[in-house]
This record gives structure tokens, C-alpha cells and sequence, in this order.
């Protein structure tokens, strides 16, 4: 990097960590369970062997104040590191995460002051709401801490607004831009941004759609304040990322929330696939190094499967019904044999390995096993079963 593009990258990288200490962004302050070290590594085991273990070191890039890392130390015994811009972050992170002792530490840097080798390296590594509101230069830093950082067989979380979804909203922030005052204290920022989408929405003569405007309007303010008012909205690309990343032997696997790729053979492949699903949208995604090049018809020997369905009887066709007690939605299960997989589940989460098992009890044996994982696959995508990683 040239001294003229560090400067730029660091004046850039200075707005962003005043933004944050200005306006903590800590949206869901306990974490999330979609991101638990339990669900990732679960959907990484669908695509190779990726061995339980509660030892795993865990490295958030961008911590906020903290919630992930503590649902993370809930699942492991590892080391714990938190990495933010944002003095104020940083120091509601290290408060938070006190009672965890010496096993985790709270960073307060700019990568581009950071020598990364010196924080070692992780199994796992989040990299939320992250990637897509820094510079180019920065971006670059990221992919090679990333690199550098993630231990063979371990799993990337990094999430993004696809392109067709970037684009639109990059064109609110940048119209917003043009008619507000952006030195402005935050809370009149806001007010005044809202007010000229309001002012979009009234008109009616906008290329911006209605489900930006929609999200501009309803999201909370932190949201609105980083994304709408901040120095940066980048462009990322599912099959940029995993050809910047796959030169490091990391490679995307699927969405926690996954596509209908899970299946596609290679990575590039997947990438393609995600990119092209219509409209973008706001996406998690699980990249794991040294593993996975292949669809997810691995073994599963370290997934366990979990589902909300139980049998409700049966379709006017003679076909199994399960239905999720919770939202009363129910679907037919055309083929037996996935059924009474799930009748098994019903009790709670069991390993695949089990489960094969328990089929190869059956007069039919194991015969139905490939169509029972391809079943559950579909499953998967329709939110209904979830895997998870067999500790």
C-alpha cells in the first residue's frame, strides 16, 4: 500500500471509529444463536470431516460489544479474542466478558496498525457487519488476517448484502448524502436522512425500491446510522469472496440460512449459484479452510441432526404430515424412510452416524440413506431442520 493510500484508508478508517463510538452498534447485545459455534461447524460437517471438540479458539473481528464472543464461551473452553475500531465497543466488550477471565481478551485496534501474527490463530473467526462498510485497503487487511489466522479445518463466518440489494441501497446512502449535513450531530443526521427518504417514498419518482426505502425506514438506528450514514458501502461478491479467500485454501461452503446449492460440487460453483439467487438480500456465510471443496454429501459423520417437526398424522394420499408445533406449519414427507428419521429426532438431536444406524434396523435396511440426506438437505433449506456439530 502506498503512503498516499494508507493516509486515505486511515482517514477513512478514523470516521468509521468515531461513527462507532458516537453510535454503538449492538444490535443484539446477547449475540445470536444462527452465528453459535455449534451451528457453524455443524453446516461446515456437512461438507467434510470436521471433528467436535470444545477446545476451539474463536476470533471475532469487529466484536462490538461483545455478544457473540459470550455466546461463544458458552460453547467452548478455547481462547476468546474481540478485535474492534471502537474505543467505546471495546470497552463495553471487556466489561462484559470480564468474568471469562484470561482465556479472552478484548482488542482495541486499526488493522492497520495490527500485526496480526501476533494474536495467533483460531478455529473459528466472525467477521459480521463488517467487511462491507470498509475500504478496499482495509478489506485487503481482513482477507489476509483471515488467511493468516484460521487454523486448517477451521470455520469463516463473514456476512454481506449481495450485489443487486448493494446496489440499491448504496444509491439511497449516496442520495442521502447529497441532502443532509453530515456533520450534524447523529441524532439529527438521522432524523434529517429519514426524512428525505420519507420525502422518496412521497414522490414516487425513485429507481430506489420500495423494499430499500421499507428497510431504511423500520430498521433500527444504528443500522440506519452505519449503513445510511457512514463513509463507506462497499460491493462484495460471493464468488469474489471465495476467489480471494479460496487462494488460501478457504473456501464457501453454503448461507447459515442456506441456498439451493448445497448439492454443487465445487465452491466456485456455489458461489455463482449464490450470486445469482434473484433480488440479493443480506446473507451469513460459512467458509471453512483446507475442507469442504465438495458438495455437502460428505460423510456426516460430526453432524447432528435437529428438527421442531413432529408426525401429525397422515395426508389425504397416505403420506407422513409433520408439522412445527410452534407455527402449526406441517408438509408431507413422501418418502417413509425420511419419516421415521424424524420420528427419531423427535426425542431431540441425534448424530447422523446413530441415525444410520437405527435405519440399518429397518426391513429396508440402509437402501433409502441417499435419499434420506438428500431429503434433508431440502429440509435444511426450508428451515425446518437444522445441523448441528456432534461435540
Amino acid at each position: 500500500m502506498s503512503a498516499r493510500e494508507n493516509q486515505d484508508a486511515r482517514e477513512v478508517t478514523a470516521k468509521i471509529a468515531e461513527g462507532y463510538d458516537l453510535v454503538p452498534y449492538n444490535p443484539n447485545g446477547t449475540g445470536s444463536p444462527g452465528l453459535d459455534p455449534s451451528h457453524l461447524f455443524g453446516v461446515a460437517a456437512l461438507y467434510g470431516e470436521f471433528p467436535g471438540r470444545g477446545d476451539i479458539d474463536v476470533l471475532d473481528l469487529g466484536c462490538g460489544g461483545g455478544g457473540q464472543i459470550l455466546r461463544a464461551a458458552a460453547q467452548t473452553t478455547g481462547r476468546l479474542v474481540g478485535l474492534d475500531i471502537s474505543g467505546a465497543a471495546c470497552a463495553e466488550a471487556a466489561g462484559r466478558c470480564a468474568a471469562l477471565g484470561s482465556r479472552c481478551k478484548i482488542l482495541h485496534a486499526d488493522l492497520l496498525d495490527l500485526d496480526v501474527a501476533s494474536i495467533g490463530t483460531f478455529d473459528l473467526i466472525y467477521l459480521v457487519g463488517v467487511y462491507y462498510v470498509v475500504p478496499a485497503a482495509v478489506q485487503k487487511l481482513l482477507v489476509d488476517a483471515i488467511a493468516a489466522c484460521l487454523s486448517p479445518g477451521g470455520v469463516l463466518m463473514i456476512s454481506y448484502y449481495s450485489s443487486p440489494i448493494w446496489r440499491s441501497i448504496d444509491a439511497l446512502r449516496l442520495s442521502i448524502h447529497g441532502a443532509i449535513d453530515l456533520t450534524a450531530p447523529p441524532a439529527e443526521r438521522i432524523r434529517a436522512a429519514r426524512r428525505h427518504v420519507e420525502s422518496i417514498v412521497e414522490n414516487g419518482k425513485s429507481d430506489i425500491s420500495a423494499q430499500i426505502t421499507t428497510h431504511a425506514l423500520t430498521c433500527d438506528e444504528p443500522t440506519f446510522f452505519h449503513e445510511m450514514l457512514g463513509p463507506v458501502l462497499a460491493p462484495v461478491s460471493t464468488v469474489a469472496l471465495e476467489e480471494t479467500l479460496g487462494a488460501a485454501g478457504i473456501h464457501f461452503l453454503n448461507w447459515i440460512f442456506p441456498g439451493p446449492f448445497a448439492q454443487v460440487a465445487t465452491p466456485l460453483a456455489r458461489a455463482q449459484g449464490a450470486d445469482r439467487m434473484a433480488g440479493g438480500g443480506y446473507h451469513y456465510a460459512v467458509f471453512a479452510k483446507n475442507a469442504g471443496v465438495g458438495g455437502a454429501d460428505a460423510s456426516w459423520n460430526n453432524v447432528q441432526w435437529q428438527t421442531r417437526l413432529r408426525r401429525a398424522g397422515a395426508s389425504q394420499f397416505g403420506l407422513a404430515v409433520c408439522a412445527d408445533p410452534a407455527s402449526g406449519q406441517g408438509l408431507e414427507v413422501a418418502n417413509s424412510a425420511t419419516g421415521r428419521v424424524l420420528d427419531m429426532l423427535a426425542a431431540g438431536p441425534r448424530p447422523w452416524p446413530w441415525v444410520y444406524e437405527e435405519m440399518a434396523k429397518q426391513p429396508s435396511g440402509t437402501a433409502y440413506a441417499t435419499a434420506v440426506k438428500r431429503d434433508f438437505l431440502t429440509l435444511w433449506q426450508q428451515g425446518v431442520v437444522t445441523p448441528l456439530w456432534a461435540v
